[in-house]
């Protein structure tokens, strides 16, 4: 059975607690914890990025010469060379910024493409291992193009994708119903945080519901 993280945050600050204490208070409550997921945990420097302009390689006939706002962090004018003909300006872009790592193992670095500096890649949904389930228009041939509402440049993609949580994975033990198990285990959630954190509105809202949505057997 596992518990998200993001659920729980949503009624309990908890973003001052590390993993390894957030699951040893859930431990103490009953609930034992058999293990976690760090989820997007094979992504690294991944961000959103918006095509500001965009010119023909010199000496190439398929490839661009993008330059890109991946925010404040990262800088606002980013040169990538890329060979995919979807791109447009205005886009807002996946960017493996140096030095990235994609789900793959792969390892983005700057360099050059033809003479041109390349300081990154854009990515399509396949390098990021996604499929049109996980983002709409992950399967488009070519990069992929994020929604308008996606995020600022410079954005995480991990957030965009959802990936930016902690899962843990309890040991299941066997109740009367589904519905008491879970009732058990938010409820027991709730109690690990409240060791260090005070929420009245949580736990009311825990002991209302019946299958609480950040929940998985």
């Amino acid at each position: 059975m596992n518990l998200s993280r993001n659920w729980l945050s949503d009624f309990v600050d908890v973003n001052d607690i590390d993993n390894k204490a957030y699951a040893d208070r859930l431990t103490i409550t009953g609930s034992k914890v058999e293990g976690f997921e760090v989820l997007g945990d094979d992504i690294e420097n991944v961000v959103v990025a918006k095509v500001t302009k965009m010119e023909k390689h010199p000496d190439s006939d398929h490839l661009w010469v993008c330059r890109l706002d991946a925010g404040e962090v990262h800088g606002h004018d980013i040169q990538i060379v890329t060979g995919a003909q979807n791109v447009f300006v205005g886009a807002l872009v996946p960017a493996a910024l140096p030095v990235a790592k994609l789900p793959d193992g792969v390892v983005i670095k700057a360099g050059k493409l033809r003479g041109v500096e390349s300081n990154g890649m854009l990515c399509s949904g396949e390098e990021l291992c996604l499929t049109e389930s996980d983002y709409p228009g992950a399967e488009v041939y070519g990069i992929m193009i994020l929604k308008s509402d996606a995020g600022a440049p410079g954005t995480d993609m991990r957030e965009v994708l959802g990936l930016n949580d902690y899962i843990i994975d309890f040991k299941k033990v066997v109740y009367f119903s589904t519905h008491f198990l879970h009732k058990r285990l938010a409820i027991s959630a709730i109690r690990a945080m409240l060791l260090l954190k005070n929420s009245l509105y949580a736990s009311q809202y825990l002991l209302s519901v019946s299958e609480p949505p950040g929940l998985s057997l």
